[in-house]
């Protein structure tokens, strides 16, 4: 498990060192690596389908499967994987166990008090954004509000990306959206086997809503949408896939 964990992270980090010039937000890379993932699947799918009569559906579920893993794995070492952050938690628990004064008041805020500046970075990163907020009242409180305007700017669409929750308004969208592509597909096919894959990657999406992060929810939503889209355009095309 720790030798996937360390290959899960070097494709992560060479995935940020590649976009770093461009945008570095954790959702924005969701995004793309979502996306270049389905049409990664979907080239596998056709050359698996060719072989085996349905073969394409059950690649699609595989990378699904390995698509979500990934991402679940980003979000848990996304503090050592995203250099602003990183950077972020590092000075401000230095910072903080440098001073005396720094430390009680953090201490006082928090409720512990850290031995190491491991035990700062570990309270700071499991806040939640208004607990964040409280801090920016103490000294230096300039560091903490740049640490929170940090976690803002980088973690944050629609609740924490890597948080386990998500807004109750954000799931109804989320299942009215899956509820209409699952009728048209069935308006569209019938009771056929594109409708029961499309009906079962509505069950994965509520499971995903469930037990899973903000951030791999993302992931699974990109997916399914390319991969639903490139399906239908493909059957426009070729009937015959």
């Amino acid at each position: 498990m720790d030798f996937l964990l360390k290959v899960n992270d070097t494709i992560w980090g060479f995935f940020y060192f590649i976009f770093r010039h461009i945008y570095d937000h954790p959702a924005f890379l969701l995004t793309v690596f979502a996306a270049y993932f389905a049409v990664f699947s979907l080239i596998v799918g056709h050359f698996v389908s060719v072989k085996y009569k349905k073969g394409q559906f059950t690649s699609f579920f595989i990378f699904e499967g390995i698509g979500l893993f990934t991402s679940q794995g980003m979000l848990m070492h996304l503090p050592v994987l995203h250099t602003r952050i990183h950077t972020a938690l590092s000075t401000a628990s230095s910072i903080i166990m440098s001073s005396p004064s720094y430390k009680d008041a953090f201490q006082y805020k928090s409720g512990f008090c850290p031995d190491n500046t491991a035990d700062i970075v570990y309270y700071l990163w499991y806040l939640s954004p208004k607990e964040m907020e409280k801090l920016t009242i103490l000294n230096p409180s300039l560091l903490y509000e740049k640490v929170y305007k940090t976690f803002m700017e980088e973690r944050y669409l629609f609740g924490y990306l890597d948080a386990d929750f998500i807004d109750g308004k954000i799931y109804f969208y989320l299942l009215l959206a899956a509820v209409t592509v699952l009728l048209s597909f069935i308006i569209r096919n019938g009771f056929s086997y594109p409708s029961l894959f499309c009906f079962l990657q509505f069950l994965i999406l509520c499971g995903t809503l469930l037990f899973f992060k903000n951030g791999v929810i993302l992931f699974m939503v990109v997916y399914i949408f390319c991969e639903m889209i490139m399906h239908s355009f493909l059957e426009t095309v070729h009937p015959s896939t």
